[in-house]
């Protein structure tokens, strides 16, 4: 038998396999194989443990709070405990942790809170604030990698043959294009609308750099791309970049994809970066013009586009998820809150999206963030210098459990235009001061 570990259980749940896999699997990177036969685990001389309200024998065993093997969505309540160590959910007796890691682990990363009935805000979206690990005072913590790594050190005395493949922390830097220019390409009704706001609100430093650039004496404010490419060879990474190319709307205001020089745009960043498809937030609930705009951008690059990120972090589970899987793609980088820091599924590892309604696990790739420039713009107003403070304070939480840090920036925060003047040195400044660590 081909694995490093083998666990029974009386019952092999999808829930079960899929919250074993994402701790051995995907964070502890074990080979591992489930039986629900007393007598092949019993037989089996390999590490392995049980996940039972009885162990077999001697072995190893961590007791069911029973969530796993439940089907269907209920409320109840989560009662959030500290323990010798940091926070536990679903408490239990007589196991090897004083609560079911397991159960804690699907509720948390399969967003189970998010089924149930809740406010939503004015974008429909769910809010940091009503989330569990927010009120119960973890949302800055990565709980489910600290869980893992508690679990290793109990494997690990146990099993001294259990080899575990060393894990390495990574930077994950992502980029929201957004509006790809401040003034060009925006056609003639948009040309001449900004003019006249520009002269209506008395705005005349914004007229200015507006006529500068439209005669072609000033480079566009928000044509920082070559800034961002410099960045990423001074750090020796790549990005990942995220083009909304919807129709104009009221909160989907890029330029046009028929535009050449946008298109020249996302040609360029794609030859030193990885692209991908940023949704519009008109798509996420019509599925016809997402994959419009997912056609436009693969046209533009002459390859599938697998990479998404919902624009204003729109997500709506199971839905959002569905409809980007019937479009095929792979890796969707929406895990995260505009509206707080923190680590919304509690986790700092890629991670497949279990589909709750239809209890299956999917082959969406998740990848969390955790961190988001715009949110000491816009929610938290914040100078420069306290944003990169609680960005580092994350950034080491992520180092402690060799995750990934992974942040969203977006490319007009680069420009001197308001609101953003100031904060154009301020990603370099992070990378320079997340490197060190």
């Amino acid at each position: 038998m081909n694995l490093d570990i083998l666990v029974y259980s009386q019952q092999l749940t999808p829930r079960v396999k899929y919250s074993l896999n994402l701790i051995l699997r995907d964070i502890l990177k074990l080979t591992v194989s489930f039986t629900d036969i007393e007598s092949v685990f019993e037989g089996y001389n390999g590490p392995k443990f049980s996940y039972s309200y009885r162990s077999t024998g001697n072995e190893l065993n961590f007791v069911p709070y029973g969530l796993l093997f439940e089907r269907g969505i209920e409320q109840f309540e989560v009662p959030v405990f500290a323990t010798d160590k940091g926070v536990g959910l679903f408490r239990v007796n007589d196991s090897q942790f004083p609560f079911d890691l397991f159960s804690a682990t699907f509720y948390l990363a399969a967003r189970y809170e998010e089924y149930l009935p809740h406010v939503k805000d004015k974008h429909g979206r769910f809010s940091a604030k009503h989330s569990l690990a927010y009120n119960a005072n973890f949302l800055g913590l990565p709980v489910i990698n600290t869980w893992a790594l508690e679990l290793k050190e109990i494997l690990e005395k146990k099993f001294e043959s259990l080899r575990f493949q060393k894990s390495n922390f990574q930077i994950v830097p992502t980029i929201d294009v957004d509006s790809a220019f401040a003034y060009k390409e925006k056609g003639i009704v948009r040309t001449v609308a900004g003019i006249a706001k520009d002269i209506i609100q008395t705005d005349f430093v914004n007229l200015k750099k507006r006529l500068s650039t439209l005669i072609g004496n000033s480079e566009d404010p928000f044509e920082v791309f070559d800034q961002l490419i410099a960045i990423q060879k001074k750090f020796e990474m790549k990005f990942v970049y995220f083009f909304l190319v919807g129709d104009y709307d009221k909160n989907d205001k890029n330029v046009s994809i028929t535009s050449r020089k946008f298109q020249s745009v996302i040609k360029h960043v794609n030859d030193y970066s990885f692209v991908g498809l940023h949704p519009s937030f008109a798509s996420n609930d019509n599925s016809e013009k997402l994959a419009i705009e997912l056609t436009r951008l693969s046209k533009v690059l002459h390859y599938p586009v697998k990479y998404s990120r919902q624009h204003f972090l729109k997500l709506h589970l199971p839905d959002t998820y569905r409809s980007l899987m019937d479009l095929e793609i792979t890796d969707d980088f929406s895990m995260g809150y505009p509206d707080h820091s923190g680590f919304r599924a509690s986790i700092c590892t890629p991670y497949y999206f279990y589909d709750l309604e239809l209890e299956i696990e999917t082959n969406l790739l998740l990848h969390p963030f955790c961190f988001m420039e715009a949110t000491y713009k816009y929610y938290h107003p914040a100078e420069p210098e306290s944003v990169l403070v609680e960005a580092l304070k994350l950034a080491k939480e992520v180092r402690k459990v060799n995750g990934e840090f992974c942040f969203v920036w977006h490319s007009d925060s680069l420009s001197q235009l308001d609101p953003w003047q100031g904060w154009q040195n301020l990603l370099s400044d992070l990378l320079q001061s997340v490197k060190e660590l």
